[in-house]
């Protein structure tokens, strides 16, 4: 793989493992979604060892997604209770509530390029070793995507065919993760 199109890949993932999920919780690069991304940013950032005046910069981009993503949630809200009261009127029509979700679907999109865009700039203030880590960060998220899944065999709290045996939590409410 020739050096350019090798950093321009790791500029690109930038975005991606600044905002990626949390190193538990692995996705594909497409199937990330901003909101779940914005919370490794605190691990992220602190694996980095930031200059003064890139920390000044991480902070301005992370507040401004942050209200961006605050306003998406916001309007998705509206949206929402929108529909629902819309389906709740026998004469409503499902194909005319179409047009709030294609809006919505394209103000999303011209968001995430913005976010892209900001974050971006950040990589523009990294140094190469600082790169380096968020690459190192981005190949464990996608490892773990593409990783096979592990044998489910019999083993603690798991029965036949490796199924696994919840328990109730003291109060006897669901079982938990």
């Amino acid at each position: 793989m020739p050096p350019r199109f090798k950093r321009l890949v790791l500029t690109a993932l930038l975005f991606a493992s600044a905002l990626a999920p949390f190193p538990s919780h692995a996705a594909k690069v497409m199937e990330m979604e901003a909101d779940d991304m914005m919370r490794a940013v605190s691990h992220v950032k602190d694996t980095l060892a930031l200059t003064p005046n890139q920390q000044i910069l991480w902070q301005q981009v992370s507040s401004k997604s942050t209200a961006m993503l605050r306003i998406r949630q916001s309007r998705r809200e509206k949206l929402q209770a929108m529909l629902k009261a819309a389906l709740a009127d026998p004469r409503g029509e499902l194909r005319e509530l179409d047009s709030g979700v294609d809006a919505e679907t394209s103000t999303s999109a011209a968001e995430n390029k913005e976010l892209r865009a900001l974050w971006l700039s950040v990589n523009d203030a990294l140094d190469d070793q600082q790169r380096q880590k968020v690459a190192q960060f981005m190949i464990s998220q996608l490892d773990r995507v593409e990783a096979p899944p592990r044998a489910a065999g019999p083993g603690p709290e798991r029965g036949e065919g490796g199924q696994r045996h919840h328990k109730p939590d003291s109060a006897g409410g669901p079982p938990r993760f």
